[in-house]
């Protein structure tokens, strides 16, 4: 077994290797040594559940459960023994985890278990500690103590070992415990960026971004757009490595981050991609999850054409949460139902899926739970329930105080004065109907007294009778008269408090407005930065592309130059030769490349100041062609000027050359070589134009939509390897829309494309 072992480390060692470069290299290399392994060895059931490790992060559950459903069969020739019992039982233990149908997880819970008492016997230490791992996964769903216990034990060994390598990679695995412990907490955050640098420097490339996730996962930035570049970043790398189920899990923060900007649209486009990556990995739960945080970013969005929508994903999506037993995600998703239901004014609805969200985040505790509580003072409002409502919310504004946003405060605060005012309301007409039953009581009593006067017999029982009519009657006014002046006393009260409400609702107003003003600005600005964030890295992932070949031909070159230069035998003189030819050529299309790139920003920059004048574009146009004969000679193309009428456009004279420098440039780079290229410039609809007509293969229905953006790759390609950086038609687009002219692109009915250029325009004869 010793002797396994030690091949099993150096296998282990190329599998490692490969899974730096991508998940599917890794995938290949195992099955290659597979082929390499007999059969009947330990070795080789390492080499299954390795694969089927692999499998899970880059093609998900189901992938895995197909490798492992026939495992016990594959391995029935390998001689029993407890590393081969653990290695089956710690698969078995994944087994009945990721089953969701037939899987049993006490079943997983105590196959992990045995695996780890067997695998101490004779595994390796990195098995010891893999299997050890796996099982805290497996008890994180029911006891975190245990996973706890588990991955500090996992650790400890490591330590003990001086295995530097799995110490980190346990770090990793702790920093998602989290703890109550501050020291701890800190304590693990700190572990985890060691081992995030201690990676780096090994070039480990899988477990940095599985460390870098770590530290996303634990950051507590508060600025989305810094949190928005470290995302993307990693989406780069895991896109990379294949490492499709981080990638996934990327996508949802990315979503997230999208909506602490309130920027919900994106985040719901962001979880449509999360959602395909997760059908793609046959995830059905993964796919809940993002379902789930795509309905709670459509009921942020608030948008009423939606709420439909809205709610047939959240009720279709707590059904599936349900099915899984996922409490979280069937809180969450009744959370997000009560506040479209609130939205849809559906109040009895809304009650119904408010309380498991308040009974389950009640324990939890959070802002999820301030969030239910808000909306159950909502619902009670809309049920007409208004002292609970003012009571609920009046309760929030003191508990939040220090804890939520000024935003979120005010909105509070304008739902209480909302429900202050509703419960003023109801008092007065409370008082109202006080009023009418006090004045209807005295009516009664008036009627009573003069039917005793009609019955009464004797002058001296009238007088008594009178008497009495006389005291009751002046009581009742003096009763009546101290409720009006109290009834005028409580309205002016009353009053005084509606005209504090509404200059306190007009001083919130006002807030509100200075608010959205300043948001808005921000915002404007943050696009715009954003947008010359996205420019720089397309154009330097466009560089770092376009740059390889050439680079590479150079550096072939100078590897065979030097091999020269150390060997016995020299090139001969025409090798030599070959080899700076080729150099020369690499470094032409690297500074046609560079000057490209910096030609498009000098383009935005002259485009900001223009001189307009009257110009005669005929001796542009003879200029630009001269200058680009020597390119247009060197394919046999043959450059012919048709000059019909004669004409002069309002337009910057320098912008005019570099547009027409372009469009002539362009059309000699896709001609095919001894085509003509036709240059005509004519009078047509009472304006000047010029077309440009090539001799290439035209222009495919895809290319017109992204035709003038800026590094857009069209379905043509340069006919004689000249570089393009997809910036020439951007710019003219940009240099023509800032001159107040207009450029269109179509196909010739004989073959090639025609550019045409039109700008404001008057006969030549008239000018002056």
């Amino acid at each position: 077994m010793k002797e396994a072992n030690v091949q099993w480390l150096e296998l282990y060692e190329q599998i490692d290797e490969a899974r730096s470069l991508s998940l599917r290299s890794a995938t290949d290399r195992i099955r290659k040594l597979q082929q390499e392994t007999e059969a009947s060895s330990i070795n080789y059931l390492r080499l299954l559940r390795e694969e089927a490790l692999v499998a899970i992060d880059w093609q998900g559950d189901q992938a895995f459960l197909k490798l492992v459903e026939n495992l016990s069969d594959k391995a029935g020739s390998i001689a029993e023994s407890s590393i081969k019992k653990a290695l089956i039982l710690d698969l078995s233990a994944w087994l009945n985890y990721l089953d969701y149908e037939s899987g049993d997880y006490e079943t997983a819970l105590r196959c992990a278990s045995e695996a780890v008492d067997l695998v101490k016997e004779f595994g390796t230490e990195r098995e010891i500690v893999s299997v050890m791992m796996n099982y805290a996964f497996v008890s994180s769903l029911q006891d975190q103590d245990v996973e706890a216990r588990l991955l500090e034990g996992a650790k400890a060994l490591a330590q003990s070992w001086g295995n530097e390598a799995l110490v980190h990679e346990t770090n990793i695995q702790l920093s998602y415990l989290g703890s109550d412990d501050p020291t701890v907490q800190k304590q693990r955050i700190e572990n985890l960026l060691q081992s995030s640098q201690y990676f780096r420097e090994k070039g480990n490339n899988y477990m940095l971004v599985n460390a870098d996730f770590a530290v996303l996962y634990n950051s507590g930035s508060n600025d989305p757009e810094s949190l928005l570049s470290r995302i993307d970043e990693q989406i780069a790398s895991a896109e990379a490595l294949e490492f499709n189920v981080l990638l996934l899990n990327l996508y949802r923060k990315k979503a997230h981050a999208h909506e602490r900007k309130a920027e919900f649209e994106t985040a719901v486009s962001v979880c449509q991609k999360a959602i395909e990556k997760a059908v793609q990995l046959e995830s059905p739960e993964l796919a809940m999850w993002v379902k789930a945080d795509m309905g709670w970013f459509l009921v942020q969005e608030n948008r009423p054409e939606k709420y439909g929508l809205t709610e047939l994903l959240l009720l279709e999506t707590l059904e599936e949460a349900k099915g899984f037993g996922d409490e979280f995600n069937i809180a969450y998703l009744s959370l997000s139902l009560a506040e479209t239901y609130v939205r849809m004014e559906a109040f009895e609805k809304a009650e119904e899926h408010i309380k498991f969200p308040l009974e389950w985040f009640g324990e939890q505790g959070g802002g999820k739970l301030r969030r239910a509580r808000f909306l159950q003072s909502k619902i009670e409002y809309g049920l007409g329930r208004i002292e609970d409502a003012y009571s609920m919310i009046e309760d929030l504004y003191v508990e939040t105080r220090d804890k939520w946003s000024e935003e979120y405060q005010a909105e509070l605060l304008k739902q209480s004065q909302k429900l202050n005012t509703a419960a003023l309301d109801n008092k007065m007409k409370l008082l109202e109907i006080k009023s009418e039953l006090d004045e209807s009581r005295l009516s009664e009593q008036t009627l009573l007294i003069e039917a005793q006067l009609l019955r009464a017999d004797t002058q001296q029982s009238r007088i008594l009778v009178l008497t009495l009519v006389i005291g009751i009657a002046a009581v009742s006014i003096t009763a009546l008269a101290y409720f009006f002046i109290r009834r005028n006393q409580v309205n002016r009260q009353l009053r005084g408090l509606a005209s504090e409400l509404e200059r306190e609702k007009h001083a919130l107003e006002l807030e509100h407005e200075r608010y959205v003003q300043a948001n808005s600005e921000l915002s404007e600005a943050n696009a715009h930065l954003k947008e010359i964030d996205e420019e720089r890295k397309t154009i330097l992932g466009i560089a770092a592309h376009d740059m390889k070949n050439p680079l590479g031909a150079i550096e072939s070159s100078l590897e065979l130059l030097k091999m020269d230069l150390e060997g016995d035998e020299p090139l001969d003189k025409e090798s030599l030769a070959e080899l700076v030819e080729l150099s020369e050529e690499g470094t032409v299309i690297l500074r046609r490349l560079i000057e490209n790139i910096m030609n498009a920003r000098r383009t935005e920059k002259h485009s900001e100041r223009m001189s307009l004048r009257w110009v005669d574009p005929l001796e542009v146009v003879e200029q630009t062609i001269q200058l680009n004969s020597q390119n247009a000679d060197s394919k046999g193309i043959s450059v012919h000027l048709e000059k019909a009428d004669r004409f002069e456009w309002h337009c910057d004279v320098h912008s005019l050359r570099e547009v027409l420098d372009n469009l002539i440039s362009n059309s000699i780079k896709y001609s095919f070589p001894d085509a003509q290229v036709r240059v005509r410039m004519k009078w047509e609809d009472e304006s000047g134009l010029i077309e440009i007509h090539d001799g290439g293969p035209g222009l495919q229905e895809s290319d017109y939509e992204k035709l003038f953006q800026a590094f857009a790759k069209l379905s043509a390609r340069p006919t004689g390897g000249e570089v393009s950086t997809g910036l020439g038609l951007s710019s003219v687009k940009h240099l023509t829309d800032a001159m107040n002219g207009e450029v269109k692109a179509e196909n010739h009915p004989e073959g090639g494309a025609v550019f045409s250029l039109v700008m404001k325009s008057r006969l030549l004869e008239q000018a002056g």
